[in-house]
């Protein structure tokens, strides 16, 4: 009988059960003698954690996406905790509770004079005293329970959030996460669970990840571009309006001067306006959700993946070099009548990647691209 009525007492205490109906379980509990006070505060949270788990997993199932799971997980984790932590130091006492009544002890017994007190006064005197001593000795060896318990559900919570924040793959997802996790850290510090500066890190990975996803799309992009891309001499107007070339370790006004008025033969290089938007669409992702510290390894990303896309376009340009060689090999072996076709092709435009390589287009644009954005 008495194992079915605990079972049934903690099996209230993982429902949604409010503070009265909390301190009469655990009343009934210590009525029944069956367990330390130690253990039973631990039973107490284990029961209560459970309740939270359920309902936070039943939330999970019924959020539609990545950022609706992860945003009803901080709101929950804040409630709940929140809850918790108030319900333990109601029924159990606060942290500061025997200190203070110690302290009281102290001062009353400071102005007890026992010249005229009675038998009576210096008893309860003595026993108020002894008391306080004995509640802050057994205060002091259960302050670690609910203080292990917290660490555990903040770590449990952490993880959640690092798995949940690599399925998000748009920056305003990512920022919605960010703001409601830093509230739930800072509203739980209320209680002595804020779990702000362990949340820095974690995101700073994630601005990173979606960073380089953007920036892969990019050049992925760039090098289709390029494969496609009809390289195609440069005309003489063409030419006198790019200017001449300003060299690659130049600085100062002239490299400015440069930034701000780029070459007109640029507008005619689409694989470049395709990597440019590319880039532009991973850095408006970032814009409302960067944090200062990942700046670093943000520009690190960049000059890595811009550095991969000169060397894509180093070797589209070798490969067209050694396509026109080899064609213009193969012309110059053929007999008059393909000679013949050759110069009509020539006349009409040619095909791709029959012309000559355009060597002025290439050096242009990696002087812009280390210019502008290196």
């Amino acid at each position: 009988v008495t194992y079915r009525m605990v079972q049934q007492l903690l099996a209230l205490l993982k429902t949604a059960a409010q503070l009265p109906t909390c301190l009469r379980m655990v009343g009934f509990l210590r009525r029944l003698r069956i367990m330390s006070e130690p253990r039973l505060r631990r039973v107490f949270l284990h029961c209560r954690g459970e309740y939270m788990r359920n309902q936070i997993a039943a939330a999970q199932l019924a959020a539609p996406n990545a950022q609706a799971q992860l945003v009803r997980l901080c709101d929950d984790a804040r409630s709940m905790l929140f809850e918790i932590i108030t319900q333990y130091r109601a029924v159990f006492g606060a942290p500061g509770a025997a200190d203070a009544a110690l302290s009281a002890s102290d001062s009353v017994s400071g102005l007890f004079d026992p010249s005229k007190s009675t038998a009576s006064q210096a008893i309860n005197e003595a026993a108020t005293v002894g008391a306080a001593k004995k509640l802050k000795s057994s205060s002091h060896g259960y302050a670690g329970v609910l203080s292990d318990w917290t660490q555990r559900w903040v770590a449990e919570i952490v993880r959640r959030l690092e798995r949940g924040v690599f399925e998000l793959s748009d920056g305003a997802s990512l920022r919605a996460v960010l703001m409601q996790s830093m509230y739930c850290a800072h509203s739980l510090g209320r209680v002595g669970a804020d779990f702000r500066a362990r949340l820095v890190p974690l995101f700073c990975v994630a601005v990173v990840r979606l960073f380089h996803r953007g920036l892969d799309v990019a050049v992925h992009r760039f090098q289709l571009a390029l494969a496609d891309y009809r390289w195609n001499p440069l005309s003489s107007a063409t030419s006198a309006a790019a200017g001449p070339l300003t060299p690659m370790a130049d600085s100062g006004a002239k490299g400015r001067a440069e930034l701000e008025s780029p070459p007109s033969a640029l507008l005619k290089f689409a694989p470049l306006a395709i990597l440019l938007n590319g880039v532009l669409s991973a850095l408006n992702e970032l814009r409302m959700c960067c944090p200062v510290v990942a700046i670093s390894a943000l520009r690190d990303e960049l000059e890595t993946q811009l550095f991969g896309a000169i060397h894509a376009l180093g070797d589209a340009r070798n490969l067209a070099r050694a396509v026109a060689a080899r064609e213009q090999d193969v012309n110059a072996r053929t007999d008059a009548s393909a000679q013949k076709l050759t110069a009509k092709q020539a006349t009409s435009g040619g095909a791709a990647g029959a012309a000559p390589f355009d060597e002025e287009h290439f050096r242009i644009f990696v002087g812009m691209m280390r210019t502008a954005f290196l």
